[in-house]
């Protein structure tokens, strides 16, 4: 599976996940509590 951590990125956007979900539990929200952007 492609779980990615609280430092990852989902994808190429720029969205750091912040929840506990893997990418493609929520295609809608990907579980994000607050949306950071930390990719570039």
């Amino acid at each position: 599976g492609d779980a990615h951590g609280p430092d990852s990125c989902t994808h190429g956007g720029g969205l750091c996940r912040m929840g506990s979900c893997v990418s493609g539990e929520y295609l809608a929200h990907y579980c994000f509590e607050p949306v950071i952007l930390c990719c570039k």
